[in-house]
């Protein structure tokens, strides 16, 4: 699996969708999301604080500002109806390197 690499300063959209066992698309009781920055610190955002955007049923996004150059990583968690945890990670390079 390759590595998404963005660019510090850039403005970028993350999602997630969350599935029921049957496959359809669901919303959890609750939505997390939390992005570690290079330096450790953890960003964390919620639906119910209005953080993070419901686009359709069971899809989410965040839209977030990428301020440090380093491996972040990110867990989306849906609790309730969908518990689920999706990790992910993506790289921050120095502008224009």
């Amino acid at each position: 699996m390759s590595v998404s690499v963005y660019e510090k300063g850039d403005y970028k959209r993350f999602g997630a969708e969350f599935r029921n066992l049957l496959g359809a698309l669901t919303d959890p009781d609750t939505v997390t999301v939390k992005f570690t920055k290079p330096g450790g610190t953890v960003l964390t955002y919620t639906y119910a604080a209005t953080q993070i955007t419901r686009t359709a049923t069971g899809v989410f996004h965040r839209e977030e500002s990428l301020d440090e150059v380093g491996q972040w990583l990110y867990s989306w968690i849906g609790t309730g109806q969908v518990q689920e945890v999706r990790n992910g990670e993506f790289f921050v390079s120095a502008p224009g390197a």
